[in-house]
């Protein structure tokens, strides 16, 4: 019973430390969104809509993104959601 319980542990401490800090840092870094910002709007939009949130967050947050560095005005936001910051 006891050796059952440590692997349950172990495999939800395995699996809370790979989808907090592991997959957004190498989400982030190949979609070139910054893994914080990557992780606070998983959660958020899992927050506000549940699982179906956290499987459209990534996805919205590239396309506001995308949306925000087509603007001149608004592409210093782009700039501080960007993984690696480049100046022109």
């Amino acid at each position: 019973m006891e050796f059952a319980l440590l692997m349950v542990a172990l495999l939800i401490g395995n699996q809370q430390v790979f989808g907090s800090l592991i997959e957004p840092n190498l989400s982030g870094s190949k979609i070139g969104i910054s893994p914080f910002v990557l992780l606070l709007t998983v959660m958020l939009f899992s927050q506000v809509w549940g699982i179906a949130g956290a499987i459209i967050g990534a996805p919205m947050i590239i396309i506001v993104r995308l949306i925000l560095d087509e603007n001149k005005k608004t592409q210093p936001i782009a700039m501080m959601m960007a993984n690696d910051v480049e100046e022109e």
